[in-house]
């Protein structure tokens, strides 16, 4: 079994959302891996509220600007370390 470090997220997938991938996800696995990220074109803070509420570790607005991705990845990456080696 493949195991992810990251999932990147849309929050608004037919079917089923990027909150219910979340969710199921944070069910069956731990609250640290997979780092899980969320996408999304909404400015509002609540949002990432509920991103929180869920088990997503950070959030990327779009449109997606390479340096938006590249830090939003570093900072979640940094904060995953840290969760495992304290």
């Amino acid at each position: 079994m493949s195991s992810f470090h990251v999932v990147i997220l849309d929050l608004h997938m037919p079917e089923m959302d990027g909150f219910e991938v979340a969710t199921r996800i944070r069910k069956f696995r731990s609250r640290n891996r997979p780092s899980i990220i969320a996408l999304t074109a909404s400015a509002e803070e609540q949002v990432w509220e509920r991103c929180l509420q869920v088990g997503m570790n950070g959030v990327i607005r779009k449109p997606v600007l390479l340096r938006g991705l590249e830090n939003e990845l570093r900072t979640v990456l940094q904060r995953a370390g840290e969760r495992l080696s304290g």
